[in-house]
């Protein structure tokens, strides 16, 4: 079944339904980090470093094993926990393991919405190339009649 077999659809629509998803998406995702950075700040003593290992390391090696290597001993030992150790801080614990606990699903939920922005953005692209093939023109074809002198006599020395 080719493009051409598919009923005609209203692009009009499709494009409208694409921005809005885009617009509903992009709010999503700027709730999703606001989360993320809300948890980080719960859970760790230096969230900004927290922060820049989080986005080194999920383009690298992706969501789960950032979250992993997050909950992992060397680097809860490095980031989180330091200062909630001694007496003064120690009324911070529970919501800071709290934080700890609803950090992997926050991670995975902002790179759902993260991917499905993507999906979206590929979608309307492929549907603007589409719209763009459906509607070209061919070039017309050039014979020695309708082509301008100059075409006609690079022709003939050609020939």
């Amino acid at each position: 079944m080719s493009a051409n077999d598919n009923p005609p659809s209203d692009t009009a629509a499709d494009f409208q339904a694409l921005d809005i998803l885009d617009r509903e998406l992009t709010v999503g995702i700027s709730m999703a980090e606001a989360r993320v950075q809300r948890l980080l700040r719960a859970a760790y003593v230096s969230p900004a470093g927290a922060e820049r290992t989080l986005r080194k390391l999920i383009p690298r090696i992706g969501v789960d094993e950032t979250v992993k290597v997050m909950m992992g001993n060397g680097f809860a030992n490095a980031r989180h926990f330091g200062a909630l150790r001694g007496e003064i801080l120690r009324w911070r614990l529970p919501a800071a393991r709290a934080a700890l606990q609803q950090l992997p699903d926050a991670l995975r939920e902002l790179q759902e919405l993260i991917n499905r922005q993507s999906d979206a953005r590929v979608a309307r692209q492929n549907l603007r190339t589409m719209l763009a093939e459906r509607v070209r023109i061919q070039p017309p074809t050039l014979n020695n009649e309708t082509a301008p002198k100059n075409v006609r006599r690079i022709r003939r020395r050609m020939f």
